[in-house]
């Protein structure tokens, strides 16, 4: 049966008897199920439904329905049975099929998909596949650990591709780094092994839920190590299946055999231990503890031009040499690479005009304005510790929603990646808080007011002390990119003594 629920599951309304195939096209808000031998969609929420072509196949059972998140025009049905082809193309709305061969024995398979459309695997009992152009042509994944006789839960990082969660059902979980090249297992913490569904926060992939035969569960690390999160699921805790509202991550939700359940809070508050968040708020919550009824050394709203920064065009150096530009507008300071020169990056930014301590806690908001071009990339970045010979540390955070430190050596030196994780948020175009707690070797990031990585650096030395900090932009598209910046503080900590 097919229900809809319009305030968030407290009541719900039956729409049909027969829902087998059901799927969401995002680009126009339509629903399309599977009948017998028919194709049809609605247009209304599903109260109303209307032939769209025919059933992909009347071979086998054409249980499970896909839309490309990118072409809504794009649709995949998967036949549940025990014979190729698994699965069938569609390219004009399910008018026309095709059926795709080049797939290994998937029987009851699932599909998940990258956001670009592209990268897209599919799982069924016996195997798992991968695919980077968009379900056309298919690879086998490996699977050193072999694959059960029934149907894995998965789940894909949804802001990192090559990262999956695959649950097995009576062996636990499992997870690629590397687009199913290598796995290892996660199940620390699970008390039952048998795995029904997975489910990444998409607003903070940190946080993962899992649906078992014992109940819910939640990680927040990524899903290497979990904690039930049972109470009030009712007497008997399987859970089946779990969503969340892409609008409002807190809204979670589990199907079980006593109905569907919204959670009301998750149990753990804290990082897992270990994790580099829980470092980080280890090394930094006392330092913010102790400054947070202090009034910054440093601020700026960027309200208007500021003699501490730089501004206007220019060239950028070796090896581009296009122009660039760096000023203020609209509240903000921005700068500006232009376009790529020689298929190299092109960067642009400003050293401040003053200098700032070693020691210090940085707060600020920053957003990218994204290139035109949408085969494009690059990154912006705040410099800090940065000494006459060229030495420095930066933040990079980059256009697909990276974030990073790095060592920069001095002049031509060795530039060395400290840290590097997916954002915890989901558009980079947005404002979005950046804090950097530098003392000595140690330097913690946190992003929106939560801790996300911490690094302590063997190569630091006191080379890297007080000086300017930069704030600029690399591009490599063939398109202008630029970052805005708002509501700049800093503290000096140099002195600072903590209990």
């Amino acid at each position: 049966n097919l229900y809809r629920s319009v305030d968030g599951g407290s009541t719900w309304e039956a729409l049909r008897s027969d829902a087998c195939g059901l799927a969401f096209d995002r680009q126009n808000g339509w629903l399309y199920r599977q009948t017998e031998g028919v194709l049809v969609r609605s247009e209304d929420g599903g109260q109303t439904w209307a032939a769209a072509g025919p059933r992909a196949s009347q071979d086998g059972d054409q249980r499970y329905l896909y839309v490309n998140p990118q072409d809504g025009n794009t649709l995949y049905s998967l036949n549940s049975g025990g014979w190729n082809p698994f699965i069938h193309l569609s390219t004009d709305g399910g008018q026309t099929w095709q059926p795709i061969n080049a797939v290994s024995h998937v029987p009851h398979g699932r599909i998940v998909m990258a956001e670009d459309g592209l990268r897209m695997y599919v799982v069924g009992a016996g195997a798992l596949d991968i695919s980077d152009d968009g379900g056309a042509s298919w690879r086998a994944c490996s699977a050193e650990f072999g694959f059960p006789g029934s149907p894995p839960a998965i789940a894909l990082h949804p802001q990192d591709s090559d990262t999956l969660l695959l649950g097995q059902w009576g062996s636990g979980i499992f997870k690629t780094m590397d687009g199913c090249g290598s796995w290892t297992e996660i199940s620390a913490g699970l008390d039952n092994v048998f795995i029904n569904a997975l489910a990444f926060d998409l607003g903070n992939p940190d946080v993962v839920y899992a649906g078992t035969d014992g109940g819910a569960f939640i990680s927040l690390d990524g899903g290497d190590s979990w904690n039930v999160i049972n109470a009030g699921l009712g007497s008997y805790p399987i859970v089946y299946s779990i969503a969340i509202d892409p609008a409002d991550p807190s809204q979670v939700y589990a199907a079980t055999p006593d109905g569907v359940f919204r959670l009301a809070g998750a149990p753990a508050e804290s990082p897992a231990p270990g994790s580099p968040a829980e470092q980080a708020r280890a090394f930094a919550d006392p330092i913010l503890a102790a400054i947070a009824d202090r009034p910054p050394d440093y601020e700026n709203d960027f309200d208007h031009s500021s003699a501490d920064w730089p501004s206007g065009t220019g060239i950028s150096g070796h090896p581009s040499h296009v122009e660039g530009e760096m000023g203020f507008d609209a509240g903000e300071c921005f700068a500006t690479a232009g376009a790529r020169g020689h298929d190299e990056w092109a960067c642009y930014g400003g050293d401040s005009l003053i200098s700032f301590p070693a020691d210090f806690v940085l707060d600020i908001t920053g957003r990218l304005v994204p290139s035109t071009d949408p085969s494009g990339d690059g990154d912006w970045q705040i410099q800090f510790r940065k000494w006459e010979f060229g030495g420095f540390y930066a933040l990079v955070v980059s256009q697909d929603r990276g974030v990073g430190l790095v060592r920069h050596g001095p002049g031509d030196g060795e530039e060395v990646d400290l840290a590097n994780r997916p954002a915890p948020f989901s558009d980079i175009s947005e404002p979005n808080r950046f804090q950097i707690i530098a003392r000595g070797s140690e330097t913690a990031v946190y992003v929106n007011g939560a801790s996300f990585f911490y690094v302590d650096d063997s190569g630091y030395s006191d080379r890297y002390g007080a000086g300017t900090i930069n704030l600029g932009v690399c591009n490599l598209s063939d398109a202008p990119l630029q970052v805005r910046w708002d509501n700049l503080r800093i503290w000096d900590i140099t002195e600072l003594e903590l209990p």
